[in-house]
């Protein structure tokens, strides 16, 4: 074999070599690039999952809370304030309607009370009446029991308070009568109330005065209706 030919066939090989190692480079950059992909394909899935399950799991608090809310609203669900009602101003009327509802004869006007009124059903209309009586003596004589709120304008729960008092009114018509007193023009009932918090609730039943509550919270388990109806009904 001439110098030439062994020339030519180590060129031939060379090149085939050359081609081989080519190729070969080029398939594991293929590989490197395909699994590269599909590590950030499988990162990106991963990625909207947990943005999917962020969301399913949102959704389902949501739901949660709500019904947690919703469970909460116990006052609601039993009592229906009402915001706006009739009020009497003249006092002879006012006079007329205690005397209709009260199960105490002879009453005698006081006109050194102020601040108390009386929320009553009196002609199928619920009614905000001012009572001009000695109040303690007119709950130790009456037979009906008597729903007792004691608030003040400083209170905000006092405020918020005050529709569902006129719905507890509502609800008991003619079965139990519903007194509104404003401390702040009563300070001498505060002991005799035995008042810390407002706003304070208590029921005068049977010539006895039941501590009822303390405070105003709608959302309370149990509700301030359900302990009224257990003063009521024991």
């Amino acid at each position: 074999m001439s110098k030439l030919e062994l020339l030519i066939r180590k060129t031939v090989v060379f090149g085939l070599s050359l081609i081989f190692c080519i190729t070969m480079i080029g398939c594991k950059s293929d590989k490197n690039k395909t699994d590269t992909d599909a590590k950030t394909n499988a990162g990106d899935q991963s990625k909207d999952e947990v943005v999917i399950n962020q969301d399913k799991q949102s959704e389902d608090e949501v739901v949660i809370n709500q019904a947690d809310q919703a469970g909460q609203s116990n006052l609601d669900k039993q009592i229906t304030p009402i915001s706006e009602i009739e009020t009497v101003s003249d006092l002879n009327a006012a006079k007329s309607i205690v005397d209709d509802v009260s199960q105490v004869s002879g009453l005698e006007i006081d006109s050194n009370t102020k601040g108390i009124a009386l929320i009553v059903k009196h002609d199928n209309k619920l009614k905000e009446v001012p009572f001009q009586y000695n109040l303690l003596n007119w709950l130790i004589d009456q037979d009906k029991p008597i729903i007792v709120e004691l608030v003040a304008d400083y209170s905000p729960p006092s405020q918020k308070s005050l529709p569902y008092l006129n719905g507890i009114a509502d609800y008991y018509g003619d079965k139990a009568m519903v007194i509104k007193i404003d401390i702040e023009q009563n300070k001498n009932l505060i002991q005799d109330f035995d008042i810390q918090y407002l706003p304070a609730y208590r029921i005068a039943k049977n010539k006895t005065l039941y501590n009822v509550e303390n405070a105003f919270d709608p959302t309370a388990k149990p509700s301030l209706f359900d302990k009224i109806e257990q003063v009521l009904n024991d």
